[in-house]
């Protein structure tokens, strides 16, 4: 973490923002291992009239999740992707949230929560090499985000 907090600024407007990204790795160790590497980053930008948009806090952390599957057959790439991304974050949000709340406070701020992990509802529509070997469904309905049928 990083802060350029001044006391003559701690009644200062900020905007907050964040970002985050999750990719995957399959050890060649152990076939049954799935990491995910979740990296996120948090900013707050003074905006005082009259003064530039200056940084005052930058808060980075990357967690990795790890996740043990009872099969050894491969995962088609596209699922992985689509796995790391949803899972593998919301996974690791609630100790993001812990993180920024702890540091912002310690850095002196009010203590910012960042708000749950909500991912977006999109319709996905079912792949050939999304489908689990063996299972021959043409007729597959789209999958909602949350892998509900549409």
């Amino acid at each position: 973490m990083n802060t350029n907090l001044a006391e003559e600024s701690a009644n200062a407007l900020l905007r907050l923002s964040q970002r985050y990204r999750a990719t995957y790795e399959l050890p060649a160790s152990d076939s049954n291992i799935v990491l995910v590497r979740v990296d996120l980053r948090f900013e707050a930008h003074s905006t005082d009239d009259g003064e530039p948009d200056q940084r005052v806090v930058d808060i980075e952390a990357e967690f990795l999740v790890v996740y043990r599957t009872t099969t050894t057959s491969p995962f088609p790439t596209d699922a992985l992707r689509h796995f790391a991304r949803l899972n593998g974050t919301y996974n690791a949000w609630p100790y993001w949230r812990e993180l920024v709340q702890n540091m912002t406070t310690r850095a002196g701020m009010a203590g910012i929560t960042v708000p749950v992990f909500r991912p977006r509802v999109r319709e996905v529509e079912v792949q050939k090499s999304m489908q689990v070997p063996g299972e021959s469904d043409d007729s597959a309905a789209p999958l909602t985000a949350d892998g509900s049928t549409g």
